[in-house]
């Protein structure tokens, strides 16, 4: 299996410091996109705050990776 130099980068900069922030809740879903040659899988998170003062929806994002649900499963094993 191929972890993608994209997906690391991604998980090390976006999701893991704000996983510390205790007022952040992060919504991961999954989609799972059909293409012609390639199953991709969709990953969009949200993010949202509890607090109703500080509630704004950052930008959402949208990668694709071929194996991005096992990448994604390992990288929360290893928390």
């Amino acid at each position: 299996m191929q972890i993608l130099p994209s997906t690391v980068w991604y998980l090390k900069t976006i999701i893991q410091p704000i996983r510390r922030i205790p007022f952040f809740i992060i919504k991961i879903k999954f989609k799972l996109k059909q293409d012609q040659k390639l199953e991709r899988y969709c990953f969009q998170y949200k993010i949202l705050s509890l607090q109703k003062k500080f509630a704004k929806k950052i930008k959402q994002e949208t990668i694709y990776s071929k194996m991005f649900n096992e990448n994604l499963q390992i990288f929360l094993k290893k928390k």
